[in-house]
């Protein structure tokens, strides 16, 4: 489970997995409740960062970088790769996905 605070708002995202089933959550903490959920796919999610200034959620899981929005929730796009090592989102200089060694 990956759990992570956006820097401005007051949201949390988490992750679950279960039965084959990846997901993000997103959680309202001035509500304290879940606002909603995004199904991401069969494998578990290695890591998730908010981007510094753009509304998604980088989700890095093997062979792939997903950017999810929450409002509207959903994925907005996805980099597919041959990497063997899994990715981790990292942002600089633009740059926003780097392999893990």
């Amino acid at each position: 489970m990956n759990i992570r605070f956006h820097h401005r708002e007051m949201l949390l995202a988490a992750t679950s997995f279960s039965n084959n089933l990846a997901q993000i959550h997103f959680f309202d903490l001035e509500k304290m409740k879940e606002e909603s959920s995004v199904k991401v796919g069969v494998n578990p999610i290695d890591k998730i960062e908010f981007h510094s200034e753009k509304s998604v959620l980088l989700a890095s899981s093997h062979q792939k970088l997903d950017v999810i929005g929450w409002e509207p929730h959903d994925i907005f796009d996805h980099v597919v790769t041959d990497w063997k090592a899994p990715l981790a989102s990292i942002e600089s200089n633009g740059s926003l996905l780097g392999k893990v060694q």
